[in-house]
């Protein structure tokens, strides 16, 4: 392969890199660390059967090449489970594809494709939607519960409705169903739900990361329980490192709640107090 460009130390970085591996590359145990361990971090997953040698992929090789030094291309066979678990895709969906986006510091994003064709025209569409910023990222969510306890629960698919409320002061518990943290702090949270059922501004909620995504720059869960807050107005994403109990909670909320409320029982403290 001939280096073209100007000669600089990232420059020659990403062309050695970006030529490492095969124009479209099979997903393998082997291979993974190659494929997430190099410098593009914008993958083109083709889930497909198809061996190395088939016509099918014909429209794959094409793509490839247009895309080479931008994006990598990779095959996905449905005998990798986990893989088609994490991305949702089942067996009977294939052939398909999904572009994923891995920006340092910020949480995973897919785009899903939405069709079986992976032939050359329509991945070239499905491509350039994206590089014009025409894709919407594809959020793996619950179904939509019906609130019912103390604590707000959240999916993927009424995080903005709840948590991005301009009027709304919002503690967010992102939580895996298997972390023993997580179970500690269970009827704390609840506790604290309750604690604030009556004050309308500020929403206790949790999240299931596990089985749901969000699309928000400053939402990138790396371990269990994490704790975020969204002020009011503002909605930047607040690491909560206070006390994991009652007291902590409701301290962190006096603090730094832009609206401001009342909860029951402190007036009738200051009136001892006097």
């Amino acid at each position: 392969m001939d280096f073209t460009g100007d000669i600089d130390a990232d420059a020659l970085s990403t062309f050695v890199s970006g030529n490492s591996l095969p124009l479209v590359v099979a997903f393998t145990p082997e291979s993974a660390p190659k494929i997430f361990g190099g410098k593009l971090k914008v993958h083109l997953l083709v889930f497909t059967d198809a061996d190395a040698d088939s016509s099918e992929l014909d429209g794959v090789k094409e793509v490839a090449k247009e895309i080479k030094g931008k994006m990598l291309a990779v095959t996905v066979a449905s005998s990798n489970d986990r893989v088609l678990n994490y991305f949702g895709i089942t067996k009977d969906g294939y052939p398909t594809a999904v572009i994923v986006n891995m920006p340092e510091g910020s949480a995973l994003k897919k785009y899903v494709l939405g069709t079986q064709d992976i032939s050359a025209a329509s991945l070239t569409a499905f491509v350039g939607k994206y590089q014009k910023g025409e894709l919407k990222a594809h959020l793996k969510s619950d179904p939509e519960p019906t609130q019912t306890g103390p604590v707000t629960v959240l999916v993927g698919t009424n995080f903005e409705k709840i948590v991005m409320d301009e009027s709304k002061d919002v503690l967010v518990e992102f939580y895996a169903p298997w972390c023993g943290h997580c179970k500690q702090l269970a009827p704390i949270y609840d506790e604290l739900g309750e604690k604030f059922a009556n004050v309308n501004s500020v929403v206790i909620a949790k999240m299931d990361a596990t089985a749901n995504e969000v699309d928000h720059p400053e939402v990138n869960v790396q371990g269990f329980p994490t704790i975020l807050f969204f002020p009011a107005g503002e909605k930047h994403a607040v690491s909560y490192d206070g006390s994991r109990d009652l007291d902590g909670f409701v301290d962190f909320l006096k603090e730094n709640a832009k609206v401001p409320f009342t909860l029951a029982g402190d007036a009738e403290e200051e009136d001892t107090d006097l």
